[in-house]
């Protein structure tokens, strides 16, 4: 006996690129109202992208202080993160915490840098490289995510910052490239 096959619905056509309808053109007036609105949904979206970054990094620069104030009056070798009871095991602690709170202010200075320059780039790379060398130090998981928190704070910020600026070219450039029709 022959099976039967059901036979496949499809609710919209399939669509091709050789479709023959031309593509919508839209106004001067309706081109600008739609640059306006993306764009002030970017600024919007992009405010609240570098408050949350910022506010994580003024966090833990303050906890990374704490951290280098404790060290610094500690009477034994035993370094703990404050409010914690974590003990933290480094060869050089008090020189991690002041290089992680270097770190995360330079990480919050990438936040609202106009440009890139590329010593600047160079000082971070180096300043990353040297954060992960103090990592090298800890002798559990934990430490060596500790650590290396400030440095990948500071590479995620300084890509943040400059992803951010190169948008702000992009919205130039879609600008200039609208056509006016009043003019012609």
């Amino acid at each position: 006996m022959p099976r039967r096959r059901r036979a496949r619905r499809n609710s919209t056509p399939p669509t091709s690129d050789d479709d023959p309808t031309p593509p919508v053109m839209l106004t001067e007036e309706e081109q600008e109202k739609a640059i306006n609105d993306l764009k002030l949904e970017d600024e919007r979206i992009n405010a609240q992208f570098k408050i949350f970054l910022t506010t994580v990094s003024v966090a833990l620069t303050a906890w990374f202080m704490a951290t280098a104030y404790y060290t610094a009056m500690a009477w034994t070798k035993q370094y703990y993160i404050p409010l914690t009871w974590i003990q933290l095991k480094t060869a050089h602690p008090l020189l991690s915490c002041e290089s992680s709170v270097v770190a995360l202010q330079i990480a919050l200075y990438s936040l609202y840098k106009e440009s890139f320059s590329i010593p600047y780039l160079v000082a971070c790379s180096a300043l990353f490289i040297f954060q992960f060398w103090l990592c090298a130090f800890g002798e559990s998981p934990f430490e060596r995510i500790w650590w290396t928190l400030p440095a990948l704070l500071l590479g995620f910020n300084v890509y943040s910052g400059y992803f951010i600026n190169v948008q702000k070219v992009r919205w130039s450039e879609l600008e200039a490239r609208q056509y006016k029709l009043k003019g012609a």
